[in-house]
């Protein structure tokens, strides 16, 4: 069944799709039809679910408060460190959650007496939720786009603007209708693992650290007590010898140097032009 769901509310767009192995929906009549998956569906609510075991986890509850300031009135977020029960049960509804939990960032609001929004989960979620939405309708609208006037397909998005908004609105209504229990049964498991491999990654990335540092160190021994600038840069020559035995190096030595130097006694501008070399060893075995 497709569904123009710009004809209904969420809730009861909802209750016709369903839990389906997958949704048709009709953004507009002179384009294919959205499909979303029941395991697209899934991803998205997993997004969510470890999300929230990490917030349980972390143990951190913000509370939002004003602040004797005439010049800002966007207040100030305390924390408060809670037991991960009490914060388990504090809020029911995934709905409760998102609209309510401080993640404790903000952005820059640039108006006056209002510096500073303060985010909620539910700001991440829809961040989230529409950057995955968009991706999906950019794959399976692939043809449209590559016909496009304009390389981001601006009058794409226009036609099917009001199909976009009404399918983001009934993805938030299908998550919202969870509980947090649920999500912590269900979810637990992966935040744990999510944990865990985040911890062997940044493992993983200071053994290459050091292992490229120890390489630095043994390649160039004669330049170990002295922070190197740009003009010692240029007069010892380094760049030709970084170059050709960066060409000897792994795919993955490379990828950690052109994102992240050499993380030796460099000045600044010396560590961008080390890993520019990188960029280009990487750039040039493509």
């Amino acid at each position: 069944m497709i569904l123009d769901i710009t004809k209904y509310t969420p809730e009861e767009s909802l209750f016709i799709l369903g839990d389906d192995d997958y949704w048709a929906i009709l953004l507009r009549d002179d384009y294919p039809d959205l499909i979303i998956t029941k395991a697209w569906r899934q991803e998205l609510l997993e997004w969510v679910g470890v999300k929230f075991v990490r917030w349980v986890l972390k143990g951190i509850h913000y509370e939002l408060v004003d602040e004797d300031d005439t010049y800002d009135l966007s207040g100030d977020l305390l924390s408060h460190k809670w037991d991960t029960q009490a914060l388990r049960n504090l809020y029911p509804t995934v709905k409760e959650w998102l609209e309510e939990a401080y993640t404790g960032d903000w952005i820059a609001t640039y108006e006056s007496y209002y510096g500073k929004d303060w985010q909620m989960y539910g700001d991440e979620f829809e961040f989230e939720m529409r950057n995955r939405l968009s991706a999906l309708i950019r794959e399976q609208f692939a043809q449209q786009f590559d016909e496009a006037e304009d390389e981001f397909g601006e009058e794409i998005w226009c036609d099917i603007d009001s199909g976009e908004l009404a399918t983001q609105q009934l993805l938030t209504f299908y998550i919202e209708q969870f509980t947090t229990t649920f999500l912590w049964e269900k979810f637990e498991e992966s935040a744990y693992k999510q944990i865990a491999d985040e911890q062997n990654q940044y493992l993983h990335r200071q053994k290459l650290a050091n292992n490229i540092l120890n390489w630095w160190k043994t390649t160039f021994p004669n330049l170990q007590n002295q922070r190197i600038e740009k003009p010692d840069y240029k007069s010892l020559l380094l760049e030709p010898q970084l170059e050709a035995q960066f060409k000897n190096f792994s795919h993955e030595w490379l990828e950690f140097i052109a994102s992240n130097g050499i993380r030796g006694n460099f000045s600044n501008s010396v560590e961008r032009a080390i890993s520019e070399i990188a960029k280009k060893v990487l750039f040039s075995e493509k």
